[in-house]
């Protein structure tokens, strides 16, 4: 007994295949639900408008940039720890140094007069290196997430941005 077609079933050109699978490779390589793609397809995007909705997607679920930064302090010196609290936005370095002991009539004195230690430029550079590690860490943000670099023909490496 023969099966009849679906009178609901659509077939897709070899141009509208390429272009699903274009759509799937992009929202796999930007590493988001294959859900999106389904609905990308369906909707009959294209594939620019496809591009934009996978950005807004990466552009939604970014971490947030890094603005209050907490430095931990283990057995430091009073001034490292001074430098720490002024970092965290606890209260002004020159006030943090004045609570480790610094002496001075104005906050810059009381700075001046830190900066003759070699603990408060060591302090500085360190709690410094941390903060740009932190940032430096930070996952990839937007297109250089999906960003495809391959090898070219002369051996170097470089990135190419496909528009069409």
């Amino acid at each position: 007994m023969a099966i009849p077609a679906d009178p609901n079933a659509q077939t897709r050109s070899a141009a509208e295949q390429r272009w699903a699978a274009d759509i799937v490779k992009a929202v796999s390589r930007a590493r988001l639900d294959q859900s999106l793609a389904d609905e990308l397809i369906r909707s009959g995007a294209t594939r620019q408008q496809a591009r934009s909705r996978i950005l807004e997607e990466l552009a939604s679920r970014e971490a947030p940039s890094v603005t209050q930064i907490h430095v931990t302090r283990e057995r430091q010196s009073p001034i490292a720890n001074a430098v720490a609290r002024a970092f965290d936005g606890q209260e002004s370095l020159a006030w943090a140094l004045r609570a480790a002991g610094i002496q001075g009539r104005t906050p810059a004195q009381v700075i001046a007069r830190a900066m003759s230690t070699s603990d408060l430029p060591a302090a500085l550079e360190s709690t410094g290196d941390r903060i740009l590690q932190q940032r430096f860490s930070a996952p990839a943000r937007g297109v250089l997430r999906i960003a495809n670099i391959r090898p070219l023909n002369d051996y170097r490496e470089a990135s190419t941005v496909a528009t069409a």
